[in-house]
């Protein structure tokens, strides 16, 4: 039996039942502010203040009197601790500029494929499909594209909900990489699962670069998402009746089942049915 993974999208976004493309979002055109800055902040804002005074401990290693070379050791120290201290009580500039670093040097390296476990939020269609005036994909989960992991991407993967901070040190040791796959329970309406491109590996998969940029910087690229993995589409509340019948269209040619949403009359929450091609 098939396990569908859904993906929201827009009316604008119709391009994709010609084209084939889905567009892999760079963080910083995400909506979480968490993005890649989910981890110990702090933690990380120490190793990097202790590779900044990396000269400073270099010289003072060469240092041959022990009882000086502890003292210049523990006035390096006292000066992280200090600047953490300042910092874990009302952050600072460095912290600020530390974590935006970090965000545009990965940021412009990873991109992000978003879907969803399930078809009927309500949530959802507002949010990512235009008020219910948009289509919902369902993908096959177990296609290779989905399934499979290579060198510039990953496979799907479920996005782990919580509070607490990524621990830096795990993290940077390889033991995840959990970054990208890690959202506040604020989030965790979504029931969202990703697959993650990593723009500057090479590899047989090709990206398309758009001249649009959203945000400002941020160009919008698009990946190439096999209509073969398609397993069915939904049809929101309020589509215009002339993509409707581009969905309907697409799904005959597809051969797979296409769904009209409505509102349930017994519960707050979606319907569908199955139109009959």
């Amino acid at each position: 039996m098939i396990d569908p993974i859904y993906k929201f999208l827009p009316p604008s976004r119709d391009s994709y039942i010609e084209d084939g493309k889905l567009r892999f979002s760079q963080p910083r055109s995400l909506n979480d502010p968490f993005e890649l800055v989910n981890f110990n902040v702090l933690k990380g804002y120490e190793q990097h203040l202790i590779s900044s005074f990396q000269s400073e401990l270099q010289r003072i290693e060469k240092i041959s009197d022990p009882s000086i070379r502890e003292i210049e050791r523990q006035g390096v120290q006292s000066a992280i601790d200090e600047e953490l201290a300042c910092v874990g009580r009302k952050g600072s500039k460095e912290l600020t500029k530390f974590t935006q670093d970090i965000i545009d040097k990965f940021g412009k390296k990873l991109g992000v494929l978003s879907l969803s476990d399930r078809w009927n939020s309500s949530l959802m269609w507002s949010h990512y499909a235009q008020r219910h005036t948009g289509f919902c994909v369902g993908f096959d989960r177990s296609h290779p594209f989905f399934a499979d992991e290579t060198l510039q991407k990953t496979k799907l993967r479920p996005v782990v909900y919580g509070l607490a901070r990524i621990d830096f040190e795990e993290e940077i040791q390889g033991l995840g990489p959990r970054i990208p796959f890690y959202k506040s329970p604020e989030w965790a309406y979504e029931e969202e699962s990703r697959i993650t491109f990593y723009w500057e590996r090479n590899g047989p998969i090709n990206f398309t670069e758009l001249k649009a940029e959203n945000p400002p910087g941020t160009p919008v690229r698009l990946l190439h998402v096999p209509h073969e993995s398609i397993c069915e589409l939904l049809i929101g509340m309020e589509t215009p009746a002339d993509l409707k019948e581009k969905i309907i269209k697409f799904a005959a040619r597809l051969r797979v089942p296409v769904f009209e949403t409505f509102q349930s009359v017994t519960k707050l929450t979606l319907e569908r049915g199955e139109l009959i091609l």
